[in-house]
C-alpha cells in the first residue's frame, strides 16, 4: 500500500507539476519511500519513477547539444 501511495503521488507530480524539476520528484519520492520501505523496494520505485519521467518529460532528458 505504501508503494502505492508513492508512485500514485509520484505520478501525478511528474504529470501535473511541470514547475517541479523531473530529477527533484524523483529525489522526493525516493526519499520518502526510504523512510517507509526496505532498499530493494525504494530502487524499484526509483527505477519506475525514472522510466516514467523519461517518457512524460523526454525534453528533460535529452542530451544538450
Amino acid at each position: 500500500a505504501v508503494m502505492r501511495a508513492v508512485l500514485r503521488a509520484g505520478v501525478y507530480e511528474l504529470r501535473g507539476r511541470g514547475d517541479v524539476p523531473a530529477r527533484v520528484a524523483i529525489k522526493e519520492y525516493v526519499d520518502v519511500a526510504a523512510a517507509f520501505l526496505g532498499a530493494d523496494e525504494v530502487g524499484m520505485i526509483n527505477a519506475v519513477l525514472d522510466r516514467l519521467a523519461r517518457k512524460i518529460r523526454a525534453q528533460e532528458f535529452a542530451p544538450r547539444a
